[in-house]
């Protein structure tokens, strides 16, 4: 038997289409929080069905485009601007944008002052993909704020479901999308 590409230690059995190469089902593990796998990968697959699973957070199952992108621009502010991000960060954003979408959503104005800089960056990331979507620019399905308002108090719940099972938003998005 050939041993890892990447470890050299255990035995490998998984052929990776990322390296190309042969490696262990550790190392497969945990290399998949730091590439992007291919979509088509069945180790992948297999993770991502069995992580749905032991979650069970049946709010994942209402979740929409903007969802999607949210935890997409989160997972690349973590990874490239922030890297110690919490999940408590995103949680004050959200409720700070929810209360600015539910204003709006009575034709009053609200533009928050918000002196943390991190706290700025994610407001700005967030508040940036709204209006992307509220304009349904290029590839972002429109929405209106009503809806809008509904799927960030959803991103918010997901967020503290996930901490209520102690797992890790960052880690377990990064796996799913």
């Amino acid at each position: 038997m050939k041993k890892c590409f990447l470890c050299n230690k255990r035995i490998s059995k998984r052929f990776c289409l990322y390296y190309q190469n042969y490696i262990c089902s550790l190392c497969c593990g945990k290399k998949r929080e730091g590439i992007i796998c291919p979509k088509d990968c069945p180790y992948l697959k297999t993770a991502q069905t069995y992580l749905k699973e032991k979650l069970d957070i049946p709010l994942l199952n209402y979740e929409e485009d903007f969802n999607k992108n949210l935890r997409r621009e989160l997972i690349y502010l973590k990874n490239n601007r922030l890297k110690d991000l919490k999940e408590e960060e995103v949680l004050e954003v959200l409720e700070i944008l929810i209360e600015k979408m539910r204003l709006e959503t009575k034709n009053l104005i609200y533009e928050p002052k918000i002196i943390d800089i991190r706290k700025q960056l994610i407001y700005e990331t967030i508040e940036n993909l709204i209006k992307n979507h509220l304009n349904g620019k290029e590839e972002f399905k429109k929405y209106d704020k009503d809806t809008l308002l509904t799927l960030l108090k959803l991103e918010g719940k997901i967020i503290k479901d996930l901490r209520n099972k102690e797992e890790d938003y960052f880690k377990t998005f990064s796996l799913l999308s």
